[in-house]
């Protein structure tokens, strides 16, 4: 409407068109803020989804690790078992055995950590079952399955 035109009508019908038009107006802020969050949200829903894909292949992984644990488990009782019987052959005093005990736990942890980590490895690539057949051949573990 031209301005001429809302200079006629009567009170009532101008404050009418003021209102509509600042409801209008809201309405049209309104779907203004609904895009720009839509599209928030979109970019925040995909970052969830990339999160979770994650934390599933995470989750995959550490399931397929729990294929190995018995075998990493014989192998380390089985060196304990070593270490532990050539420690109690050994002519040492309480002081020496007890050095002696903290040296040689420390070395086979350290012996046995990268073949554990890589037995682990194996699992999540599903290469699992050809590792820790191997480990139990090569360490006389398949008696212990």
């Amino acid at each position: 409407m031209p301005m001429q035109a809302y200079e006629t009508l009567p009170l009532t019908r101008l404050t009418l068109t003021y209102w509509s038009l600042v409801k209008l107006r809201q309405a049209d802020r309104a779907v203004y803020m609904f895009r720009r969050t839509l599209s928030v949200r979109r970019r925040e829903a995909e970052r969830a989804e990339a999160i979770v894909a994650e934390e599933a292949e995470r989750f995959r992984a550490w399931q397929a690790s729990l294929d190995v644990v018995p075998t990493i488990a014989s192998l380390r009782a089985r060196a304990e078992e070593i270490r532990s019987a050539e420690l109690s052959k050994a002519k040492l005093s309480d002081r020496e055995r007890a050095a002696v005990d903290s040296i040689t736990t420390q070395i086979l942890n350290k012996l046995l950590h990268l073949p554990t980590v890589r037995m682990k490895e194996a699992a999540a690539a599903a290469d699992a079952v050809l590792y820790a057949d191997a480990v139990r051949h090569l360490f006389g573990l398949e008696e212990e399955r």
